[in-house]
């Protein structure tokens, strides 16, 4: 039996083509994606929030949209959330989530911003997300934000894993494949998993057209099989995480378009998969944490009326964070 994930098949073109036009992912957290749709008020003059609830069936995505869920919130729920769910792996049928959200105009646009967000699986368990000072944090106010992405790829498929005797398509020869590489059509829009500096930018052998990106004293990441660089990629610029730094193709010596991604610890290359410090984040200090639940109090009890089966829009004014 198929197990669901965020798409389905028949959204998957769809949902391509707004990750392409939804640009950075690191963006998505601060100004989340463009909508035309008028700002609903209270007479307080603050936005309404939205509440959307429901259970997932054939996947997130569809079980979303089916409960109203405007796409550009279901890409920003998906960027929040991507230290905390896989939603390619750990989706089931039954789960359920609920999201609270409300729409802002500004610089000639309107916007949809994601104030906090709940998902209960079999897998899973139960995550949570608020927005809080324009970063999001769990219950325990520990930052969602990871020293490293997920992937470079969102919703990323792996088709080739790291190893020290992979059999090379191309070479038919059995040798080291240090990295990993990614599904990814001609143009696919490539991020960078953290911030620092670009150190490289050109024809790097077998890689082909390859990005390099040192992070600090530490970490090292490249990009190989690239078509071409985000604009204003070149040695030397500073790169902040989620940062479109150029687009997947198939440069070098490859059997088809695909990303190579390879990261280094000290200069010794590693498993990304499984590295731990991936992971790591800060949590807010003792003030901000009291600060943090009397703010997001009323945004908490709203995910619980939306896992229970309410939603529609909120009528008490919102709590601006």
């Amino acid at each position: 039996m198929r197990t669901p994930g965020i798409y389905s098949s028949t959204a998957l073109a769809a949902a391509l083509c707004l990750l392409c036009a939804a640009g950075s992912r690191a963006s998505v957290h601060k100004k989340n994606a463009a909508v035309r749709q008028p700002v609903s008020r209270h007479s307080s003059g603050q936005p309404r929030q939205s509440l959307n609830s429901g259970a997932i069936g054939d996947s997130l995505w569809a079980g979303m949209i089916s409960r109203g869920v405007p796409p550009q919130v279901i890409m920003s729920v998906a960027s929040i959330m991507e230290g905390q769910i896989d939603f390619l792996t750990e989706v089931r049928s039954g789960d359920r989530f609920a999201v609270v959200w409300h729409r802002e105009a500004g610089a000639g646009r309107t916007v949809c911003v994601v104030d906090a967000f709940a998902y209960e699986g079999s897998e899973t368990g139960r995550e949570t997300a608020f927005r809080f000072e324009g970063g999001y944090y769990d219950s325990t106010a520990r930052s969602l934000k990871r020293k490293f992405l997920r992937a470079p790829l969102s919703f990323a498929q792996i088709t080739s894993s790291f190893s020290n005797n992979r059999y090379h398509p191309v070479l038919k020869i059995y040798r080291p494949h240090h990295g990993t590489d990614y599904r990814a059509a001609v143009g696919t829009p490539v991020s960078v998993v953290g911030d620092g500096l670009v150190t490289f930018t050109g024809w790097r052998g077998g890689l082909g057209r390859y990005v390099e990106v040192r992070h600090d004293s530490v970490y090292t990441t490249g990009y190989g099989h690239l078509s071409r660089f985000g604009k204003g990629v070149r040695k030397g610029a500073h790169v902040r995480q989620g940062q479109i730094i150029a687009y997947s193709g198939a440069t070098g010596l490859v059997s088809g378009p695909h990303l190579h991604f390879q990261i280094t610890e000290k200069g010794k290359y590693i498993n990304f998969a499984t590295m731990k410090s991936k992971t790591e984040s800060g949590k807010l200090d003792r003030a901000k944490r009291k600060e943090f639940m009397t703010a997001t109090m009323p945004l908490l009890h709203k995910l619980r009326m939306g896992l229970a089966g309410k939603q529609g829009i909120i009528e008490e004014p919102r709590l601006l964070s």
